[in-house]
């Protein structure tokens, strides 16, 4: 985050406006840091929000600080959804509450933006969540076990290249050694799946 956010702060930088004032409380300069933190918006919704406010004389003196602590912050442990992700949602929509009251004229609603918030981090979470499970089930390595000593095993698969078409079989027997002792392929010929 380099501060590039177009809020009215960096507007007036590019000479695009000269009033720099918030457009949500016009009380301040509309920097990143106001707009996402400061604005008495963010500040209703970050105590809302459960994920705290720094007090005053606690605050990092720049976004960039301010963004880190947080995204490095393990938060309440309690729920399953991460402080950096409800977080980066939080703020996310804090900026998007702000963008739909300039262009679609929607007035920002604290309580709308905590739940929705909560609502895309909780289901980043379980999709995070469902995708490592899914992984794991994935990364399970199938491997030939061999039979006991004295004993042989027959492996054997078939395949068919859809309805009505051509089909095949094979097999091997192998000892336990994983030795090859014999083994057969068969043209099957036209057949359904079954």
């Amino acid at each position: 985050m380099k501060n590039k956010l177009l809020t009215n702060a960096e507007r007036g930088k590019r000479h695009i406006t000269e009033d720099t004032s918030c457009n949500l409380c016009n009380n301040e300069e509309e920097t990143v840091l106001h707009i996402l933190r400061d604005c008495p918006f963010a500040m209703a919704v970050w105590r809302k929000s459960g994920l705290g406010l720094p007090r005053i004389g606690d605050m990092s003196p720049t976004s960039l600080e301010w963004v880190h602590s947080h995204c490095k912050a393990a938060g309440d442990t309690s729920g399953r959804t991460p402080h950096a992700s409800r977080f980066a949602y939080t703020a996310w929509l804090v900026w998007k509450s702000r963008n739909s009251w300039i262009f679609e004229g929607k007035k920002p609603d604290v309580d709308r933006t905590v739940r929705k918030a909560h609502l895309l981090a909780e289901e980043y979470t379980n999709i995070t969540i469902l995708n490592s499970i899914k992984q794991q089930k994935e990364a399970k390595i199938v491997k030939w076990i061999p039979p006991e000593s004295g004993f042989f095993k027959l492996n054997c698969d078939g395949s068919s290249r859809g309805r009505r078409k051509g089909a095949g079989a094979g097999g091997l027997i192998r000892n336990h050694k994983g030795e090859w002792v014999s083994g057969f392929i068969l043209n099957i010929g036209k057949t359904g799946m079954f």
